[in-house]
């Protein structure tokens, strides 16, 4: 496992932050770190950084985002043992690029830690306008689960390529029966442009091909 360095960064909107990457990109390439940033931009000037400027809404993301992280990594032992205990690693071979059996149950701590980020967002204020739409919650869920079994699959049977894009196109697909899609595209050296109803259900399908890949 590699090192990891989570840094939350809270910064105001004409902060300079560009001086930090040399030393993340050195770390990254020199030290063998994993480096997780969240960049929590507020809307103040002011030189000092003071936690109450920043709204709430941006702190209870923050809270979610460690949550999320926790969980996952929570989950990531029992999980490495199972794998290791029921046999379910990636042997190398032709088809992986692992040097050594490598479990593959780890999917399954990002499922987790999605449903534990949702739970605890669940319960805060902040975050009410996004659950007065179940359906789009639940959607998100269905979604997730579906790419996550789609990948379990694979990595345990090694299930045909259409097989496996058949379940990648049908979480894209839950998200846009619920309502979830990307409505705003941005065309390279065009600027950004609404998409019609049609058009971008299929660019949010493709987005999620993509992600999967």
């Amino acid at each position: 496992p590699a090192p990891v360095i989570l840094e939350a960064l809270p910064y105001r909107m004409d902060d300079l932050t560009s001086s930090y990457v040399p030393e993340y990109e050195r770390l990254c390439t020199e030290g063998g770190f994993a480096v997780c940033r969240l960049d929590l931009r507020g809307t103040g000037s002011s030189a000092g950084i003071a936690v109450d400027e920043y709204p709430e809404q941006e702190q209870a993301d923050l809270v979610v985002m460690v949550v999320a992280v926790a969980a996952t990594a929570v989950a990531v032992p029992p999980l490495r043992a199972l794998s290791r205990r029921t046999g379910a690693v990636a042997h190398p071979g032709d088809r992986t690029v692992h040097a050594t059996p490598t479990p593959i149950l780890g999917g399954g701590a990002l499922f987790f830690g999605l449903l534990v980020a949702l739970g605890v967002a669940w319960q805060m204020d902040e975050f009410d306008a996004v659950f007065a739409s179940p359906g789009n919650v639940l959607g998100v869920i269905a979604a997730a689960f579906v790419i996550w079994l789609t990948g379990l699959i694979d990595d345990l049977r090694d299930v045909s390529a259409p097989a496996k894009m058949a379940g990648m196109v049908l979480s894209g697909s839950i998200l846009t029966l619920v309502g979830l899609t990307i409505i705003y595209f941005r065309v390279p050296f065009l600027g950004f442009t609404v998409l019609p109803p049609d058009m971008s259900a299929l660019i949010t399908v493709l987005w999620v091909v993509g992600m999967a890949n």
